[in-house]
């Protein structure tokens, strides 16, 4: 009669090696929790690992943050509201095109503001008084609680009521202007327009040329 140990014996496996293929049937049939209470250490520094991520990630995250908050412009006053923006988007934004184009297309632009009745719009150097005035009609408005308080030019002429005209060359530049901007509450923003840089400077107040 042939017993299990001789059996065992015949194929070469020992009493020892029965009991590490046990062991292994055993973890792989343990329950997730005391599989990862025995080997906890392995589990352990993996979550370490992606606890150490997830750190990095919200400290980059929270420095990018105070780079946009400290980078984006600041208007403070009168561009904090949603039309503010609007006023500030399309002078900043005409300004720099009529520069560009004026430069491209070897011909001379005009911006026409009115600040009594608050709109601005633009025409090319050579539009007759009919065509401007047909331009005026699809010019932009300043929304409702805004005003033009006037324009100013280097030589101290200002104009408040009329027509002022910013004019832009062949060569790529302007002329140096001032748009002073008021709200409702008494919010003043200052744009200066400078001859040879494309970028409007702004203020939140009511700036002079020496300011």
């Amino acid at each position: 009669m042939v017993t299990g140990s001789m059996l065992t014996s015949k194929a070469g496996i020992t009493s020892d090696s029965v009991a590490v293929m046990n062991s292994g049937n055993l973890c792989n049939s343990m329950p997730g929790p005391v599989y990862r209470l025995i080997h906890g250490k392995a589990s352990e520094t993996k979550h370490d690992t992606a606890g150490f991520t997830l750190l990095e990630l919200m400290l980059v995250l929270a420095l990018l943050s105070i780079m946009l908050y400290l980078v984006l412009p600041n208007f403070s006053a009168l561009t904090g509201q949603g039309e503010g923006n609007d006023i500030s988007r399309w002078i900043i934004v005409k300004v720099q095109m009529l520069k560009e184009r004026a430069s491209q297309q070897q011909k001379e632009f005009i911006m026409h503001i009115s600040p009594g009745d608050g709109i601005l719009w633009i025409t090319d150097g050579e539009a007759d008084e009919e065509a401007v005035l047909a331009a005026r009609e699809s010019g932009f408005e300043f929304p409702e609680g805004f005003s033009i308080i006037d324009v100013e030019f280097p030589n101290a002429e200002k104009t408040s009521a009329d027509r002022a005209e910013i004019r832009f060359y062949k060569g790529g530049y302007s002329d140096k202007a001032l748009i002073h901007v008021e709200d409702d509450d008494n919010n003043e923003i200052t744009f200066l327009i400078e001859p040879f840089l494309t970028n409007v400077k702004q203020y939140n107040k009511h700036a002079g040329f020496d300011d």
